[in-house]
């Protein structure tokens, strides 16, 4: 790998850190900025670029989504919960009630 590569890769995963820093933060750009010393228009920039790249990533995710039907029992089909979907290690239990658009839109948000 070039040099030019490597500081590409390298200054990709620095902003990439700071942005999930300053998501998982809750403060603003501005907060985040003077508690870290970086220019804000940098860390604008790079939340745009990289934000890109995630939703084409959610984007692509999405796309790999399907659903199955299932047949049930009778004491499934009484409980609460009628649906377990269960993504790597995270879950969701689906209701009586719930739109399909939803469920997909919630499914998606535990692949990301």
């Amino acid at each position: 790998m070039s040099n030019t590569a490597e500081e590409s890769r390298l200054r990709e995963q620095f902003w990439t850190a700071h942005i999930d820093k300053l998501e998982e933060s809750g403060k603003s750009h501005r907060e985040y900025c003077d508690e870290y010393g970086l220019k804000i228009h940098t860390l604008r920039y790079w939340t745009r670029i990289l934000g890109r790249t995630k939703r084409q990533v959610r984007a692509s995710k999405a796309e790999s989504v399907s659903f199955m039907a299932l047949r049930m029992t009778e004491s499934e089909v009484s409980s609460d919960h009628l649906y377990e979907i269960v993504i790597g290690t995270r879950s969701l239990r689906i209701g009586r009630g719930f739109e399909i658009e939803e469920v997909k839109q919630l499914v998606q948000a535990l692949e990301c």
